[in-house]
């Protein structure tokens, strides 16, 4: 299992101003700081498919993950459970493409060990063993996922190595593979100096008209479309929880298309929003707001 400790300390130490601020560790709301779990989801809403597969890759890019796939997509939309998601942390945060070995003590495995295919007991275990999922608690494998388990099992990652991460920072040590380059949990587009009419498809565009976004490969469904849009829309002075705590923020040049409503970007910020997307996945995430004037 090379590489856990790498994988699990990166992610703690980039979450380590959050963590030492307090003397008991509160992690309420580290993993959407960290652009882990979408702005836009509910803790009782379920995990799919692509959605795991978005949060696998976020965590591999960050991170350092040795597994190259951790999630294959053939029902984009489809739920996930328990065990899936387990097994993707796993394999994302412990195993890497390596085979886990098989489970050779029952105390490693929750009560309802019984009810956990045999092929995903070892990743229960080692979920177990890492202190990620507690040996008391059923873990409901065959259960639909929701946010909410996701941010529990995430939360149990991050503490695990909490202690670790501040007694190398008070030696002065670096991390195992140095310092962490800033990431954007979404992206905001300022917009306020211009006339921009409001739409559910609104698209980035660059001088050159090409399209930044969104992907027609990965758009969300309908009654997501209908409820939030591919953007929200932001009044100058109030939030943006749609893009996280640490947007990448972008002035908008003009606005284009037949219904006033696309949006344009130099071509200078096209690169930058470009490099951001490929290390942090936010326009996966669909986590983009246009920040409008308050007039």
């Amino acid at each position: 299992m090379v590489g856990s400790r790498t994988l699990l300390l990166g992610l703690a130490i980039s979450l380590l101003p959050v963590v030492s601020s307090a003397a008991a560790a509160d992690l309420s709301g580290a993993e959407r700081k960290a652009g882990l779990i979408p702005a836009y989801v509910s803790p009782n809403g379920a995990v799919t498919e692509r959605q795991l597969a978005v949060l696998a890759a976020r965590l591999a890019r960050q991170f350092g993950s040795e597994t190259a796939h951790p999630v294959q997509v053939l029902r984009p939309f489809a739920p996930v459970n328990r065990l899936r998601v387990i097994a993707t942390l796993v394999k994302v945060g412990v195993a890497g493409d390596s085979p886990i070995p098989a489970v050779a003590a029952a105390e490693k495995l929750p009560p309802d060990a019984a009810l956990i295919p045999a092929w995903g007991a070892r990743f229960v275990a080692t979920a177990v063993e890492q202190g990620w999922w507690p040996a008391d608690r059923p873990v409901h494998a065959r259960e639909v996922a929701t946010w909410g388990f996701v941010k529990v099992v995430l939360t149990r990652m991050i503490s695990s190595t909490t202690s670790e991460v501040k007694e190398m920072s008070s030696e002065g040590a670096p991390p195992p593979d140095g310092p962490a380059a800033a990431s954007y949990t979404g992206l905001i587009l300022d917009a306020r100096d211009l006339e921009v009419q409001r739409a559910m498809g609104p698209r980035i565009v660059d001088e050159d008209g090409q399209v930044l976004y969104p992907d027609p490969n990965h758009v969300p469904e309908m009654s997501f479309l209908q409820d939030h849009g591919m953007v929200a829309y932001v009044k100058e002075g109030q939030d943006a929880p749609r893009s996280g705590g640490h947007p990448l923020t972008v002035p908008v040049v003009s606005i284009t298309g037949p219904g006033h409503d696309d949006v344009v970007v130099s071509r200078e910020t096209a690169r930058q929003i470009r490099e951001a997307e490929a290390r942090d996945g936010f326009l996966g995430r669909w986590a983009v707001s246009i920040l409008i004037s308050s007039r």
